[in-house]
């Protein structure tokens, strides 16, 4: 198929400036990276004007039922009975708040599994982390379920080989 003149005139007017706005030391990853997000942009757009769309509603159900299960291994639920533990030498009631507050913002990964930063010490894609406070919840993302694998401070370093990797 051969593309207009005035239009591969105008693609590489476009990738021109793309390019341009990218800093200094950018990647061929970076220039592959900013051209499918535009590719991604016009395509959406594209079916929008098409009246290619699905409402919120059809959306929200095919998410609900798309829930993973969050578990938490024995060491982690070990993890969090210390944290309490040492929290509670103070205040229980604080203990209590907080373990709550850990174990609450687990629940996100139900519907968010990816939402956590890769964990760098484990170079394993799969094994991300959630900050609360100085804490890092330390999960794995299987294709059925999320196991919650590690609750630590952040000032503790991890082992340098991660079980399972």
């Amino acid at each position: 198929m051969r593309i207009p003149r005035w239009q591969a005139r105008q693609s590489k007017k476009t990738a021109r400036a793309l390019i341009e706005r990218l800093p200094e030391g950018a990647t061929w990853d970076d220039v592959e990276s900013e051209i499918y997000v535009r590719r991604v942009i016009e395509a959406g757009i594209a079916e929008s004007d098409a009246g290619d769309v699905v409402p919120l509603a059809e959306v929200s159900a095919v998410v609900r039922s798309a829930r993973m299960t969050v578990n938490w291994t024995r060491g982690a639920r070990g993890h969090l009975r210390a944290i309490h533990d040492y929290i509670a030498l103070d205040s229980p009631h604080h203990a209590r708040r907080f373990v709550d507050r850990l174990t609450r913002r687990s629940k996100i990964l139900e519907t968010m599994p990816l939402i956590g930063a890769e964990v760098p010490e484990s170079g394993d894609p799969t094994v991300r982390e959630l900050l609360v406070r100085a804490y890092r919840i330390i999960y794995r993302v299987l294709p059925t379920r999320i196991d919650v694998v590690a609750v630590i401070h952040g000032a503790r370093l991890l082992p340098e080989e991660l079980p399972g990797n």
